[in-house]
C-alpha cells in the first residue's frame, strides 16, 4: 500500500469535561469514566436495553455499556453524539435492527472521532487492554458519521457483523472514512454487510471499506462493497508492537507483544515485557511457537484458561542477565502483584516444551487457584552461577501442579541461597514423579 492509512487514533487534548449537563435532545448528559482525547466522555445513556428514538445531542456517546454489563440495543434510532453512538467497552452487548446516524461534529471535520458503534478492550487508544469486549451486531443502518460506521478494537474485543448497511460521506477531503474497521488484536466475523461511499480525495491517507489493521482475524465473506477508495484494506505491522497489558510488577505496566490470541511459529518480543499475555478469562494456546527476547516473561496466563505445547522458550529476562528476580518462561498466575491479592483461576496444559537461557526460572505456578498439568518439557539452566538463583519448575504460593516426566538440569547458584530444580514452596501440592532431575544445585525442594 503506498500510501498511510489513517485510523482511529485520537490524539490527547487537555479539554476538561463536566460530569453531567443537559443535552440539546432534553436528556441529561453523564459522565461514564471512559476517556478519548483527555475528555470523561458523557453519554446520553448508561447501560439497559434500548428500543426507540434517543437523541443524544449534546452528550459525546448516545449509549455506553461499561465493563461486564450486559445489554441490548434493538430497534433504536440513535442520532447528535459527538464521538460515538453505541460504546460496549468490555462489556457484552447486541446492537440490532437499528439506524444510527448524525455521529460527529456539527459539521464533520477532520477530527478523529465520530464512530456509530465502537467494541473495546482499551483503556486508552493504544493503552491497556483488559477482559472481552463481545457481542453481535446484525441488520443495523449506518450513515452521516465522521469517521466510521462500526469499529471493534482491541485484545479481546470481538464481535459478529452481519447483514448491516454502511453508507460513507463519498467523495470527502476533510477525513479518510472507514465503513468496518477490526484493529490491534480484535477479531470480527464480518459477512452480508452492504458497505459503500468511503473515498478520502486527498493522495495523503486511503478510506476503506473494509480495514483489518493488525487484526487477530481477517474473516469476511459475502459483502457488497462498492464506491469505497479501496474495498478491503489488510495492514499488518513487520514490528512488534508492545501494548501495555494491566498486569503490573516491579510497580510497572507490563508490555506484551502479543495479547491474547493463538500462537504459532516464530515470535521476537524484543522491547517487550511479556511474548504472549492471556488476562482474566481468556482461553487461548501456544503451539508449536518459538519465542524469545522477552524482559520478564514468555507466557503469561493470568486468570485465564491456556495451553502452552510442543514449544521452545528461551532469551527471557535482561540482557545481558543478571540478579533481577525476573525473566520466566512461563507463569500461570491468580495474583494481582506478587505477593499480593488472589482472584479466579488460571490453569492449563504445559507440556512438551523446550524452556532455555531465562534469567529467573523456566516455569512458574503461583497463587491460590494457579493450576497446571506441567509435562514431558525440558528446562535448561545456565549452569553453576553466581548472579542468581534459579529455579526450573516452582509451584508456589497456593499454586497446584503434577509435575511428571519432566527433564530439569542446570540450575545452580554459588552463592549463599540455593537453586532448585523444582521448588514448592508454601504449595498446595507437591506432587511430582518421574522427573529426571540433573545438575540442580538440590534436585527437588519443598518448604511448607
Amino acid at each position: 500500500m503506498n500510501r498511510l492509512i489513517m485510523l482511529l487514533v485520537l490524539v490527547a487534548l487537555a479539554i476538561p469535561a463536566t460530569a453531567s449537563a443537559t443535552s440539546s435532545g432534553g436528556g441529561t448528559c453523564t459522565a461514564t469514566g471512559f476517556s478519548r482525547d483527555g475528555i470523561d466522555l458523557t453519554a446520553a445513556q448508561i447501560g439497559g436495553n434500548v428500543t426507540g428514538a434517543l437523541d443524544a445531542a449534546g452528550c459525546d456517546i448516545g449509549v455506553f455499556y461499561g465493563p461486564g454489563v450486559k445489554g441490548s440495543v434493538n430497534a433504536a434510532t440513535i442520532t447528535n453524539a459527538k464521538y460515538f453512538g453505541v460504546v460496549n467497552y468490555r462489556g457484552s452487548v447486541d446492537v440490532k435492527n437499528s439506524t444510527i446516524s448524525k455521529i460527529g461534529n456539527n459539521p464533520f471535520d477532520g477530527a478523529q472521532h465520530g464512530v456509530g458503534i465502537l467494541y473495546t478492550t482499551e483503556e486508552v487508544p493504544n493503552g491497556t487492554t483488559s477482559g472481552m469486549a463481545t457481542g453481535q451486531i446484525i441488520g443495523n443502518v449506518l450513515r452521516e458519521y465522521q469517521k466510521g460506521g462500526i469499529t471493534v478494537r482491541g485484545a479481546g474485543s470481538s464481535a459478529q457483523i452481519e447483514n448491516n448497511t454502511l453508507t460513507g460521506a463519498g467523495h470527502v477531503d476533510y477525513i479518510a472514512q472507514n465503513g468496518i474497521q477490526v484493529s490491534f488484536d480484535g477479531d470480527a466475523t464480518v459477512k452480508r454487510n452492504t458497505v459503500s461511499g468511503h473515498w478520502y480525495t486527498p493522495d495523503t491517507n486511503e478510506s476503506c471499506g473494509l480495514l483489518f489493521y493488525d487484526a487477530a482475524g481477517e474473516v469476511q465473506r459475502l459483502n457488497k462493497l462498492s464506491d469505497n477508495e479501496l474495498n478491503v484494506c489488510s495492514v499488518h505491522n513487520p514490528g512488534v508492537r508492545c501494548t501495555p497489558t494491566g498486569f503490573f510488577r516491579d510497580g510497572i505496566n507490563l508490555t506484551a507483544a502479543k495479547i491474547g490470541r493463538d500462537v504459532t511459529g516464530n515470535f521476537d518480543a524484543s522491547g517487550c515485557d511479556i511474548g504472549v499475555f492471556y488476562g482474566p478469562g481468556f482461553k487461548g494456546s501456544v503451539n508449536a511457537a518459538t519465542i524469545t527476547n522477552a524482559k520478564y516473561f514468555g507466557v503469561v496466563n493470568y486468570r485465564g484458561n491456556v495451553d502452552v505445547k510442543n514449544s521452545t522458550i528461551s532469551k527471557i529476562g535482561n540482557n545481558p542477565f543478571d540478579g533481577t528476580q525476573h525473566g520466566v518462561g512461563i507463569l500461570f498466575t491468580t495474583e494481582e502483584l506478587a505477593g499480593g491479592p488472589t482472584s479466579g483461576a488460571s490453569n492449563g496444559a504445559i507440556s512438551g516444551n523446550a524452556l532455555s537461557q531465562y534469567q529467573k526460572g523456566g516455569i512458574t505456578v503461583r497463587g491460590a487457584g494457579a493450576t497446571a498439568q506441567i509435562q514431558s518439557n525440558t528446562l535448561t539452566g545456565t549452569g553453576p552461577v553466581d548472579y542468581i538463583a534459579q529455579n526450573g519448575i516452582q509451584v508456589s504460593f497456593g499454586g497446584k501442579a503434577d509435575v511428571k516426566r519432566n527433564t530439569v538440569s542446570g540450575h545452580f547458584y554459588t552463592g549463599a541461597d540455593e537453586a532448585c530444580g523444582l521448588l514448592f514452596y508454601k504449595a498446595a501440592s507437591d506432587a511430582q514423579r518421574m522427573n529426571k532431575l540433573s545438575s540442580n544445585e538440590v534436585d527437588v525442594c519443598i518448604v511448607d
